[in-house]
């Protein structure tokens, strides 16, 4: 999830006085933030999915402008927005063309609208969308690894629109590349940009090197069509190589059941990784030698993408995997539960004990006043 510049522009109080002049088919960008941009040198310091703006200051003619425009788009920038008035005196007719050939947003604003105003509702978007995210990407979080607990959750879920009877399904995406880090982060961005625009209910978040993606009633096939889609449209945009293993879960029931889901696709892509090295499955009790089938179906390094529904004989081994931890944690929690009774045991064993000793000191102390009562009405 991600604000897009088409709902800045929407949801903006002085959006009759901002014109879009070019580039109408980038209006689903997302946006990260703002940024003031009055010379080439200051585009270095962006670092993508910006909204920059310009009064052209600092520029020197058209030529500077037209500079400006094109250093920013390929700083990866969301759109620009320039101030007409005294130092620019209107919008060249190259910028508006470079910004419609390539999708870039140009937006004017006349000079007598303070342009702060506008970096500041941007900014004031921008901040509501991220909170609304952290509280989803928590939400979803704590359904993964609490589902029994669905107070840390469900509210959070509903409040944000989606459903719990939904059907879930988790897909989690592995990078490796040569780039360095910042263009794996890149990718990554990239990713969240192509997922968001297609479904406003798909939630994709980074995590290092990879990135979860939960789909809303959705099939593992079609999942498949999207991913594979975007792996393509990845390409034509970088040119580092990139490689990419990602594993798909089945659909859960419902929302407490988007933990299996996760676990299938956490198993599917281990397994697509190990079998790509040829390492076997991350059982180590498959090999694909035995299992030559496997290897064709699996370990081809054109098949990027693993299906936990489609892996056979290896769901086999997932379920016994599954019955394992949770016997393991039964058991674990059953010796718990042996250590803390027995040690109960004990420290009632030891309060009782206790009050047989204050009762006995109660008793002799009771008896040795009844012996002093008498002797003085003796005396």
């Amino acid at each position: 999830m991600s604000v897009s510049l088409r709902e800045l522009y929407n949801n903006l109080d002085s959006a009759n006085e901002i014109v879009l002049v070019a580039g109408q088919q980038g209006l689903d960008h997302p946006v990260r933030w703002v940024h003031m941009v009055e010379g080439v040198d200051i585009t270095l310091f962006l670092e993508g999915d910006e909204v920059a703006f310009t009064t052209g200051i600092a520029l020197d003619g058209q030529g500077d402008l037209i500079s400006l425009v094109r250093c920013t788009y390929e700083r990866g920038a969301a759109g620009m927005v320039i101030n007409v008035g005294p130092y620019i005196a209107k919008i060249p007719q190259e910028v508006i063309d470079f910004g419609n050939e390539v999708g870039f947003l140009i937006f004017r604003v006349p000079w007598r609208v303070h342009m702060a105003n506008i970096m500041r509702e941007f900014a004031m978007q921008i901040t509501r969308q991220e909170t609304v995210e952290m509280e989803i990407e928590t939400a979803f979080d704590n359904a993964i690894s609490q589902p029994e607990n669905t107070k840390l959750y469900l509210p959070a879920i509903l409040k944000h629109g989606y459903q719990k009877e939904w059907a879930y399904c988790v897909a989690l995406v592995e990078m490796e590349s040569e780039a360095t880090q910042k263009q794996v982060q890149k990718y990554l961005t990239y990713a969240q940009r192509d997922f968001y625009t297609r479904d406003k209910y798909i939630a994709a978040y980074q995590k290092d090197n990879c990135f979860d993606l939960i789909f809303v009633n959705t099939s593992e096939l079609q999942i498949k069509e999207q991913i594979s889609a975007y792996l393509t449209n990845l390409r034509k945009y970088f040119d580092s190589k990139i490689h990419v293993c990602v594993g798909i879960g089945d659909k859960s029931a419902d929302l407490e059941d988007l933990s299996t889901s996760y676990a299938e696709a956490k198993y599917a892509l281990q397994l697509g990784k190990s079998m790509e090295s040829g390492s076997g499955t991350p059982q180590k009790s498959l090999d694909s030698k035995n299992y030559p089938f496997l290897q064709k179906k699996i370990g081809d390094s054109k098949n990027e993408i693993i299906v936990f529904r489609e892996l056979g004989v290896c769901r086999l081994l997932f379920a016994t995997d599954i019955a394992m931890q949770r016997r393991n944690t039964i058991r674990k929690y059953s010796d718990r539960l042996q250590r803390t009774t027995a040690q109960m045991a004990r420290t009632i064993c030891i309060f009782f004990g206790c009050i047989s000793q204050m009762t006995a000191v109660y008793r002799r102390r009771r008896r040795a006043s009844t012996c002093i009562g008498i002797l003085w009405h003796t005396v």
